[in-house]
């Protein structure tokens, strides 16, 4: 597993990461408000995938974690994360399976594409430009923080026990707080969730948004083995709330 870098979640030191190299990316939009489940019907692509990796010996009996669907000229691709099979996560990888569209259906377009670190220019030569992100809504400001240990400590309480159906259920949470750069064109957004590094914090809050002339941050405050570490993060928005973008080192 590759080193954590630009975390884009000031949240996180909460989560463990490094430092990268910063990137951007289109935004878009989908539904639900803070706390709601994922909203499935915006994911039109989900009867394709399976039936595409059922016959897929390694894919096949993984559980897939579902990120997004990005749409193109030439077609549209779901962004994945095989994530468990059975107790244990099998990957970081984050992945793309674009189709085109025959009639009333779909037709794959080649095989699954890692996306790693280089995932907005894979999906870019599949799809062509421009790329549209079709996903669930972020959060508001208040409620990111809570949302993120909470929806961290669901998962790995409920892989622990081998309930691997409500780990990908609190991994398609989690994923809603994180931007493009973080979890459609790169896989750091899995490497904080898989690493969890701080997921015993005492508590995590975002506040003072403002808008600044580079765009908009936030102040990251985690309190955690009796310190309290701040820094600032940068935000994105996603349909009605906000995702976490790039953030600075926590101190």
């Amino acid at each position: 597993m590759r080193s954590l870098v630009s975390i884009g979640v000031a949240v996180l030191a909460v989560l463990g990461g490094c430092d990268k190299q910063k990137r951007g990316g289109p935004g878009g939009g989908g539904g639900g408000g803070g706390g709601k489940p994922v909203e499935q019907q915006l994911f039109v692509l989900r009867e394709a995938v399976h039936a595409h990796i059922s016959a897929d010996r390694e894919l096949a009996p993984v559980a897939l974690v579902w990120i997004a669907e990005v749409t193109g000229p030439r077609g549209r691709a779901a962004v994945v994360w095989p994530a468990i099979e059975g107790t244990r996560v099998v990957d970081n990888d984050v992945v793309g399976l674009a189709f085109e569209r025959t009639g009333a259906g779909w037709k794959p377009l080649g095989r699954e594409t890692t996306l790693n670190s280089d995932g907005e220019a894979r999906l870019k030569e599949l799809l062509g430009e421009p790329l549209q992100i079709v996903w669930p809504d972020g959060l508001s400001v208040e409620e990111a923080g809570p949302f993120a240990l909470a929806t961290m400590r669901r998962f790995h309480q409920a892989l622990e026990a081998g309930r691997s159906s409500e780990a990908v259920a609190a991994a398609e949470d989690f994923m809603r707080l994180l931007g493009p750069s973080q979890v459609v064109f790169d896989n750091d957004g899995v490497n904080i969730l898989i690493e969890a590094r701080f997921r015993n914090a005492k508590s995590l809050a975002l506040t003072d948004l403002r808008v600044m002339g580079d765009g908009t941050h936030a102040r990251a405050s985690v309190q955690i083995d009796g310190k309290t570490l701040e820094g600032a993060v940068a935000l994105v928005r996603k349909g009605t709330g906000w995702a976490l973008g790039d953030v600075e080192d926590m101190e």
